[in-house]
């Protein structure tokens, strides 16, 4: 479950965390009401540094999801204007993505006219794809027109507020922050945009978790730039901006005589006579990341584009008086008893932050993994194969040499499946894969392009004679009997070979000539192999 890099990250988080705590015990000893003071400053700072870490963390996220998910091969074939968009696929792949991630409301593709193709709605913890016929138009939201808007590699972020559905603020509430990311073509034409819903309740429920100490009990609080709690010490004072009877719960109207004090600096600590505050500023949007105003109605336009120095939050953690006079008075029956649980407190928070960057970070690189490699057998799939033959075309144009491709089909294997299942075929594939790899050099690429299609990229072959021979070698490696728990079974296969330049000088012309070549294999009766004549 756990590896070298999530102890290591867990360690850096705890060890410097704890010394920090024994630390604070020594001093909350010798300097008694002062100290108490002191340290209760330092735990609330450092309570404040966690969270502003995990939000910016979370945006990180977000960005990247939102990246991975529009550079998606359909959504590729839709920005080049290709015919063969596979939109169930796509959707599909939007499901899948929303029931991993389990964080976002809805994942929508929208066209330039604001129409939605594709919806995901996550509801009630379970993602459900919306019918075409129910698909709204969202010409008119503002975060649609401002996503429209952006340039290349440019993200749109939207305040975070409410959603509104059908014109209305969504009972029960919904706090949402949407992400959106406009599709270009290859000659930069926007063609239409990537939205999703974050659901905000993920970033609040952070603020609630904040630890504070037995008997020292505060509120967690944040605030939008213009001091409206998006969350409050009560549930009635939040989203006084888009709710029209809450519009005077503000936080500055609340207490006034902090607001120059929390306005005009980026981060500190004032007591008043209501209790300690402590407060810092998160700045979310990073470079190439975009907001606007946005607008509390349905259908309105921003008022204007935010930089990264306008859209911003206020974390506040605020501690009334009457609970830090208790606090002291407690002190010094409870020094041990607190210092035992804060430490347990931040070993879990170090556990579950160490886990979730550590997950977050393999999840990429899974998704990296699969966007390049077949998910059964693990072996280069269409795109790394593409890849690969561009670099073997430019090797031998350079070298002025050939290379050779052999497109290979398994004969029978439709047989194998329906006398013996889906999970024999399955086995068989991966089995045909491994013996593959085994006929060929290292230095050699085995990819998998369909269900029983392979393709071998030869390289540095000094005579085609040795080419006969590595297809030889192959049929022989494929025709060994395969065997389950009921039978032992065999199988045969048909190769067709092309070679760089004469048969094409493009990677779709040489498969091409490939395959036709194995159809004539499979004509003089399967189990050869047969160059492309043309």
């Amino acid at each position: 479950m756990y590896n070298r890099k999530f102890y290591i990250l867990y360690l850096f988080i705890l060890i410097p965390t704890i010394t920090l705590i024994i630390g604070l015990s020594t001093f909350y000893y010798y300097e008694e009401r002062s100290a108490v003071i002191d340290t209760l400053k330092t735990a609330e700072n450092l309570r404040l540094m966690f969270k502003k870490n995990v939000f910016e963390d979370e945006f990180q996220s977000i960005v990247s999801d939102l990246f991975i998910l529009s550079s998606h091969q359909q959504i590729g074939l839709l920005a080049n204007g290709s015919l063969d968009v596979d939109y169930i696929a796509l959707a599909q792949e939007f499901y899948i993505f929303s029931q991993s991630k389990k964080k976002y409301d809805q994942v929508r593709l929208l066209d330039l006219n604001g129409q939605e193709i594709i919806r995901i709605n996550y509801d009630e913890g379970q993602p459900k794809t919306v019918p075409r016929n129910q698909l709204q138009s969202k010409k008119n939201r503002y975060y649609f027109k401002d996503t429209l808007d952006l340039k290349k590699g440019e993200i749109f972020v939207s305040p975070f507020d409410l959603n509104i559905e059908n014109g209305n603020v969504e009972i029960p509430f919904k706090p949402t922050i949407r992400f959106g990311v406009p599709i270009f073509t290859s000659t930069n034409e926007k063609v239409g945009v990537v939205l999703v819903n974050y659901f905000g309740d993920k970033l609040l429920r952070q603020i609630e978790r904040v630890p504070y100490e037995v008997n020292a009990s505060g509120f967690g609080i944040l605030l939008n730039n213009e001091g409206y709690y998006l969350k409050g010490m009560v549930k009635e004072s939040e989203w006084g901006f888009m709710i029209q009877d809450r519009g005077d719960h503000n936080f500055y109207n609340d207490f006034s005589e902090l607001r120059d004090v929390i306005n005009n600096n980026f981060s500190g600590q004032i007591i008043t006579e209501d209790g300690l505050f402590t407060y810092s500023t998160v700045y979310p949007l990073a470079e190439g990341l975009k907001s606007s105003s946005g607008t509390p109605t349905a259908f309105g336009n921003s008022v204007k584009s935010l930089n990264a120095t306008d859209y911003f939050w206020k974390i506040i953690s605020y501690i009334p008086r009457e609970n830090i006079l208790r606090r002291i008075d407690l002190l010094k029956d409870s020094l041990i008893i607190v210092n035992i649980v804060f430490i347990f407190i931040i070993g879990i928070g170090s556990r579950i932050l160490a886990l979730s960057v550590t997950k977050r970070k393999e999840a990429e690189e899974k998704l990296k993994h699969l966007a390049h490699y077949d998910h059964l057998t693990g072996l280069p799939n269409r795109k790394t194969l593409y890849d690969r033959m561009n670099m073997s075309m430019a090797v031998s144009k350079r070298e002025n040499k050939h290379f050779f491709v052999f497109f290979i089909d398994l004969d029978g294997f439709k047989a194998v499946n329906d006398n013996f299942g889906h999970d024999t075929g399955d086995k068989l594939i991966t089995e045909a894969a491994t013996r593959l790899k085994d006929s060929v050099r290292e230095s050699d690429t085995v990819a998998r392009i369909g269900g029983d299609e392979f393709v071998v990229l030869l390289n540095s072959i000094q005579n085609i004679s040795d080419v006969g021979t590595i297809a030889d070698k192959i049929l022989e490696k494929l025709s060994e009997d395969f065997s389950n728990s009921v039978t032992n079974y065999s199988i045969t296969a048909s190769i067709g070979i092309a070679i760089f330049p004469k048969d094409g000088v493009g990677q779709n012309e040489l498969l091409n000539s490939a395959d036709t070549a194995m159809y004539n294999a499979k004509q003089s009766g399967k189990n050869t192999y047969r160059f492309y004549q043309q």
